[in-house]
Parts: C-alpha cells; structure tokens; sequence
C-alpha cells in the first residue's frame, strides 16, 4: 500500500478482519496481546459511530511485519477495505469512484496520469449521452491529486479496475446499512445464475444471445453472465432509466466491452423487446425495500413482458419463491404458475445472502407457455438443495436439469433422470400455500398405475412390435422412487470401465462390407450408418496394435455439442477417438446396470451436459434384467426393420418421379383399372336402360 494516503483512510476492527479474511473477535485479540513477532497492534485514530478507526497505513505495516492473517497480501488489500477520512472522504462518492474506475479500464491508464483535460475528453467519448459516468467526472474535475491515488490504488489491490468497481459497489451498499445490505450476494448466487442464463441462452438457440434485466440491477448478474459467456459475443439490455443502480450496471458492462442497450419503460414497466433471456435478482439494488407482496407483483409484471421467445432465469428470497406464504399472497404466486411459464423451482442453501442471516434464496427458471400442452398434464421442475453446498459438480448438475426443465414439459408421458431435481404435475403447486419443493425428492417417477397405463397403450399403438407380449401394473398407487446413481459413481465403485478410443487415421479407413466397424461420433449420434465405415483387421493389427474391439453390450458414446450413445449388440468394431466406451461389469446386490438403459440415458442428456461423471443412470431391478433385456432388442430389431422400410419408401418415391418425368417408366396401377372397369360397365347399363 502506497503511504501518501495514510492519513486519509480509516479502517474500523471489521475492515481489518475483512482484510486479512479472520473473524472479527481474532482482530480483538490481536490488539490485547503482542504477536510472538513483538509487533504490537496500532493505535485508534479516531472513532466512528462509537467504533475504533485506525490509520490504514499503520494496518497494513502491522500485518505485513507480523505475518497474522489468512491473506499472504493482506498488506496490499487494506486499501480495498478501508474508508476514505477527512478531506478525501467529502471528495469520495462511491458513483465518482465508479466512473474513474471505468475511465482506467477503458483507457487502460492510471488517473494520476490523466489531467483534467484528458479527463473530461475520455468521459464526452465514452459516455457521450451521459447514461453512466460522464456528470460524475465533469462535476468531480479537476480531480485531486488524493482522489487519483486513492482510485488507483483500489484498482492495484483489487488487480483490475474492472474488479475494484465490485469492491465499492459492494461496500457501498453495507456500509449503507439497512436493507441496503439485503441485495448483496455472495458469489456463489450470482455464478448460479450466470451460469444458468449461459448454458439455457445456448440450449434454446436464440438467433443472437441476448440478456436483459428489468429489475433495476445493478449489473452483478449481468456482468456475471459476460464473464461466463468467455467471449462469446452478446447483447445486454438494461432498463432506460437514470437512476445509481442502472448507471452502476452501465459502467460494469463497459468493463466488458459492452455498451448497455436502453430497455424503453411503456406504461411503468418496461418492454423487453425482441427474443431474450432474463435475468436478475429481487430485491434489486434500485428496490432494496421490497416487501414479499412487492417482488411477487415485481415477478407478475416480468411474465406478462414476456413474449414466446423469452426465457428466464430469477433469483429472490426463498419465502417469495418456494417457501409457505401468507394465505393473501398465494394468488399472486399462483397466477405466475398458473401460467405455465415456470419450468423449475430451486430451494437454496444459507449464506448466499451474507447480511441476512438464515435466509434462504430459490431461482426460478421460465420458458414460454405449452399452449401445445394441456394445463392438467404439465410438469414442474422442483429442486430442495436446503443443505446442499454448492460444489462444482453440484452446479454442473443443477444447470443440466435447468436446461432439461425447459423441453420437459409433459407429465408422465417422457420420463427424464433429473440430477438434482424432479418432475412433479404443476396441478400440485396449485393446492394451496404450502412449499413449492415439499415434494422435492430426485428421481422419482410418476405413479406407478398411470405409467403402466402409458406403456400398454403405447404397446398397443406399436402394430407388430407390440404383438405376442403384454405388461401389467405392479400394483401400489405411491410414488415409486427409482434407483439412480451418477455415472461417476459407477465408474469408482468398478461397476463400469470407461475405455477410449483410439485416434484412428481417415485414409485407414474405407466403406467396404468387410472389416471392423470403426465407430466414432458421427456414428453413435445417428449422422453416419453404423457399420459403413471400416478397417481391414490386417491392416488394424498393423497399424494400432493396441487397438481393443467392442464387446457385445458396450455402450459407445461421444460428448460435444450433442450427447451421443448407442449399444453394439454384436461387438468386434474398433471405436474411434474422441468416442469412448462405458463397458458394463458389475452392479449393486439388488439391481444391475443394462446397457439398453444406460444408452437412453446419455441420449437423454441435454445440450448443456459436459461433465458426464455427473449424469445421472438408472439401475434396474436384478429380477426384471432379462426380460427387459429381450423385449428391447426385439423393439430394436422392430425399429431397424421399419427404419429400412422407412429409407425404401423414400428411395422409391425419388426413383418413381425420375422414372415416370423422363418417360423411362408407366405405373400400371390395378386400383385404378378396376374403377375404371366398373365405371364402363356402369356406363353401358345406362346406355342400354337409355334405348329401352
């Protein structure tokens, strides 16, 4: 920390603690006793609302000489921590500091290097129509020589000033205390929703991704989002109004190289525009005093922006989202679901919302509306992750079934493995106040007597594959919990081994009857013929003497922009990287592992998967093995022949057309000459009735 600006910053024991990430009773006892360096602890400077305040300066010498602390650069940090004092505090407002910040990202220089021309020249050419920073340079210059130290050094012990800009607005708003502190989130709250808005802006296939937040934001999801997108290039949009939180939201996506589209306010709400994804956080940082009732009416407005090619994706307190509520709130809620927009509701884990204690947050994710689906057989997507951290993985997984929720909809009728997450009918969150994820149990599956109707109906509908078998229900009428486990799982307890591909060369393979199948991505997602391209054995001994051929019952998959696997039934063919294979060897005591249900189960894998450790797989019960096992090869064999029949029909009417235009072939159809036949017939028998 430079020493110029010792004097004019203030530390209280909290910010110390802040800065050298201990509790604050360790800061207590530092000042009782001296360090076993013999360093003793500074000396109060003043006091602030009956608190201690120390010289930020003298701070960061003690922690440098006496090592104390959990932050090796605690000594650099302090200025991020501290306050401005004095003459440099009644210069400082955190929107002056923002602007600056913003004007060194952008100019990628130092303020105290820029005078009041250069200045006043980079605010008119940044922010020429004045929606961020451009009043708050012009009415600060010139700019103090303090002040220009001050918001460098922010910038050094923050590494950027993109970053530093976070450091104020967050200390801004709990050193405004009250429900000010009520929108700080932790990062593990914004990274949820980033990533979410991410991976579903993707999925959905927007023609321009595009992310807009009609909350009065401040720009940390926002922001967030860009950062997740690594580059990707976006369209954000924020609400056209002047007020701190949207200025804010404004200069921390110029940090970014993005100039903030204005959403227009019609009627007090504002209009969303074209397809888009939304994203925000209630309460917001330009309504930090909302009440439950208020956010509920916040969320109403929001869905009746939205259009059929929206998508979203809100953060709020648990008790607006999931939680019981107040038997005069529940219409509001209600009429949000009734709706049909919200696809998944996510009870999360405390500490997310650091000034509120206990509280618990929940994200909402929305689609458009499944006119095509009728009311009584939607599904929602409930999660309960209360007393879940959330890890890597567990955000990996909770992302996949956001995206997952979203081509979901119908109840009962396509059954997913949800990682986190189950289906349950929407008709259930309509009964009354009670939890949204009361029934939040993962993996369970509609009751057993209509998904034992669906499947006979649908046997029935299937012709000739349907014929010389029946099923009939287990009986019970509760909701079955269906034995999952993580692929990863299976993996570490030996019941699968994964074994790679191997880097087959082009010019080594040919399409010939004869040979191993060499089976690769294109194969296993159905863009190639299984079986068409192959390699002479000679030649694959020759060449890839380490090469292992497929056993009867592998599992051959691949991951990239689509999840893709098939089983080889037969064996003998020699995958090719980056496919690999999941080679089935073992199960738990009572239940197995078929390869037929672990295929569908990558298949069912969203856009969004990548880590396929975490993809969940069903077992099967050990007793119902076999025959399972024998009725889908014959489904499958069914559904190689009509395929085939499929492929002829499609062959012969593309032959038929070029035939009969060319004049090289005359359909002699019987049909058609028997009608005629009776309609001569019936011509003469007229005639004679005529001459009669």
């Amino acid at each position: 920390m430079d020493t110029s600006n010792g004097s004019l910053l203030r530390m209280s024991l909290a910010d110390v603690a802040r800065a050298a990430r201990v509790e604050r009773p360790v800061v207590s006892m530092w000042r009782k006793r001296t360090n076993r360096a013999g360093v003793a602890f500074p000396q109060p400077v003043g006091t602030r609302d009956g608190h201690p305040e120390f010289d930020a300066q003298a701070v960061a010498d003690f922690l440098r000489t006496s090592g104390l602390g959990n932050n090796p650069e605690a000594a650099e940090d302090v200025v991020a921590a501290a306050r401005p004092h004095g003459a440099l505090a009644d210069e400082v407002s955190p929107g002056l500091v923002v602007a600056l910040l913003t004007l060194a990202d952008r100019s990628n220089e130092l303020i105290r290097d820029l005078d009041e021309e250069d200045l006043a020249d980079l605010a008119a050419t940044i922010d020429p129509d004045d929606r961020c920073l451009r009043r708050e340079v012009e009415s600060a210059l010139p700019v103090s020589t303090a002040l220009a130290e001050y918001v460098d050094q922010l910038a050094e012990s923050a590494y950027s000033p993109r970053a530093a800009i976070g450091v104020v607005a967050r200390d801004a708003a709990r050193r405004a205390g009250g429900d000010h502190r009520r929108v700080l989130l932790r990062e593990d709250a914004t990274r949820l929703v980033a990533t979410m808005a991410a991976a579903i802006g993707r999925a959905v296939g927007l023609p321009v991704l595009r992310f807009i937040d009609p909350t009065l934001g401040d720009g940390r999801i926002l922001s967030r989002v860009a950062d997740t997108l690594e580059g990707d290039v976006a369209d954000y949009g924020v609400i056209d109004t002047d007020c701190a939180a949207t200025r804010l939201a404004r200069c921390r996506l110029l940090t970014r190289d993005v100039v903030a589209e204005s959403l227009p306010v019609v009627d007090g709400d504002p209009d969303l525009g074209g397809p888009g994804l939304v994203v925000g956080a209630l309460p917001s940082a330009g309504e930090p005093t909302a009440s439950t009732g208020q956010m509920l009416d916040a969320l109403n407005d929001i869905t009746l922006m939205m259009s059929t090619q929206h998508w979203g994706v809100l953060l709020a307190p648990s008790s607006v989202l999931t939680d019981r509520l107040p038997a005069g709130l529940v219409g509001l809620r209600d009429a949000v679901i009734r709706d049909g927009r919200l696809r998944m509701a996510v009870r999360l884990p405390t500490g997310l919302a650091p000034h509120q204690g206990q509280t618990h947050l929940a994200v909402w994710v929305f689609g458009p509306t499944p006119r095509e689906v009728p009311p009584s057989d939607r599904g929602t997507v409930v999660a309960d992750l209360s007393d879940v951290t959330l890890t890597e993985e567990v955000l990996d997984e909770l992302t996949t079934d956001a995206v997952t929720s979203l081509t979901s909809v119908r109840f009962a009728t396509r059954l997913h493995a949800f990682h986190r997450s189950t289906m349950i009918p929407t008709t259930r969150l309509l009964t009354g106040s009670g939890s949204l994820v009361a029934d939040a149990t993962p993996s369970t599956y509609a009751d057993p007597a209509s998904l034992a109707e669906c499947v006979e109906r649908l046997r029935m509908q299937a012709g000739d594959a349907g014929v010389g078998w029946s099923t009939y229900s287990s009986g019970g009428g509760a909701m079955t919990s269906v034995p999952t486990v993580t692929l990863g799982r299976a993996i570490r307890a030996g019941w699968v081994r994964v074994v790679s591909g191997h880097r087959i060369r082009e010019r080594d393979v040919v399409l010939r009857p004869t040979g191993a199948a060499v089976i690769g991505p294109e194969e296993v997602a159905g863009r190639s013929p299984w079986g068409a391209r192959r390699i002479g054995l000679l030649e694959l001994a020759a060449a890839y003497p380490r090469a292992q051929l497929t056993e009867p019952g592998d599992v051959v998959f691949a991951t990239g922009q689509q999840v893709g696997a098939k089983v080889d039934r037969e064996g003998g063919s020699v995958v090719q990287s980056p496919a690999r294979i999941l080679r089935l060897v073992g199960g738990p005591p009572d239940a197995t592992l078929l390869p037929e249900v672990l295929a569908a189960d990558l298949l069912a894998q969203p856009v969004a998967a990548r880590r396929f450790e975490s993809w969940p797989i069903r077992l099967v019960p050990s007793d119902d093995r076999d025959a399972l096992h024998r009725r889908w090869g014959a489904l499958a064999d069914a559904e190689t022949r009509l395929r085939a029949e499929l492929a002829a029909v499609q062959e012969l009417q593309a032959a038929l057309v070029d035939g009969v235009v060319t004049g090289s072939v005359r359909i002699a159809d019987d049909r058609p000459a028997k009608s005629q036949d009776m309609q001569d017939n019936s011509t003469q028998s007229i005639a004679k009735e005529a001459v009669k």
